[in-house]
């Protein structure tokens, strides 16, 4: 980098507090002051202007106030020169040992290609992850051995008596 020249941030990685989109919380939806708070995130995008954006949240965000809230959140985020993708992802097709469910924003100013991983684990991959590769072997990584539990093994979709 040449002395004097300002570089500038590549990457703003965060997420807005879930409770205001929660599945729990539908009852209040956008009227939640928790809801808007995705409006403070793009606040902090303009003033830092970023090359790319990662924004999570929890799937219940898609159905907020019939979806109105997405549409702000791409809407917004192109006003400021972003192009955007959106994606739910699975953690249990990446290796996490639980069901959780995110949407993934992913926004950039550049042209580059906005690219979401590809799953490592679940059908005709590795198989799925659960609790006890962890317990049962803590210091091994969980793609080296066999995930199963007593009486029980995981063939990638759901567990099975051997």
């Amino acid at each position: 980098m040449a002395a004097g020249k300002k570089r500038g941030i590549d990457v703003i990685v965060g997420g807005p507090p879930c409770q205001g989109y929660s599945v729990y919380n539908h009852q209040h939806g956008d009227s939640d002051p928790r809801a808007g708070l995705f409006r403070e995130y793009l606040r902090i995008v303009k003033g830092i202007k970023p090359r790319w954006l990662v924004m999570e949240n929890v799937t219940g965000i898609t159905s907020i106030a019939g979806g109105k809230i997405v549409d702000e959140i791409f809407s917004g985020m192109e006003s400021l020169g972003y192009r955007v993708k959106m994606k739910v992802l699975k953690a249990e097709e990446f290796g996490v040992p639980q069901e959780r469910r995110r949407v993934f924003f992913i926004a950039t100013r550049t042209d580059a290609p906005i690219l979401f991983p590809e799953p490592t684990h679940g059908h005709g991959l590795l198989p799925l992850v659960t609790v006890w590769c962890y317990v049962a072997r803590p210091m091994t990584p969980p793609d080296t051995f066999r995930c199963t539990g007593p009486g029980k093994q995981f063939d990638g979709r759901r567990h099975r008596s051997v």
